[in-house]
């Protein structure tokens, strides 16, 4: 549900419209958008094969609250993040979208075409960074999916200058790269990398 390139930088303005829809791996992601950038963000939703929903009634404005803030890419894609499954299914009974539906093609697409330009571009070092102001691409650090999946290995594809990264999950290279900020990863222990070649 993330793009790898830089992001569009607009004005902030009230939540306009709710981006929604599930992932490959039947993860709800959700996310708001201003007025500014709203055509951008609808743009971006059908390419990525999600829902829009306009914020026009008092009970959506009330879940929109809820919801975390989009953002668009200079590609024609967005970032919108994981949110609660029971906030997505909210969003569905508003926009009268069948929870369950997961539109599959153009973003697998999508996705091989990412990992084929991380792949193509430039290939990936790993290192294990040792303190938070050293993550670069290749960086292999910790991340949380879900809260209750606990922390997995990511590796950093790109890092943007406000503190977002592109990553994608080290042991599962078939699911979507995703963005995190540097204050929602976790580092390795400094022996991690020893370890690692010891055993290879």
């Amino acid at each position: 549900m993330n793009d790898q390139t830089s992001a569009v930088t607009l004005p902030d303005s009230p939540p306009h419209i709710a981006v929604f829809g599930l992932d490959e791996s039947r993860k709800a992601h959700a996310s708001v958008f201003g007025q500014a950038d709203a055509d951008l963000a609808r743009k971006a939703a059908s390419l990525m094969g999600l829902h829009v929903l306009q914020l026009d009634r008092p009970e959506h404005h009330i879940a929109a609250q809820k919801l975390p803030k989009g953002r668009v890419f200079a590609s024609g894609k967005a970032f919108v993040p994981f949110v609660k499954r029971a906030l997505y299914d909210e969003l569905c009974g508003f926009g009268g979208v069948n929870p369950n539906e997961v539109v599959l093609p153009q973003r697998e697409a999508n996705n091989a075409d990412a990992v084929k330009d991380i792949s193509e571009t430039a290939p990936l070092i790993l290192n294990y960074p040792e303190d938070w102001t050293r993550i670069r691409p290749g960086s292999v650090v910790l991340a949380i999916d879900q809260p209750e999946d606990g922390w997995c290995d990511a590796v950093v594809t790109e890092t943007q200058p406000d503190g977002l990264h592109i990553l994608i999950w080290r042991d599962y290279s078939d699911y979507p790269p995703f963005a995190r900020h540097t204050h929602e990863l976790a580092l390795l222990h400094p022996q991690a990398q020893q370890s690692e070649e010891a055993g290879q």
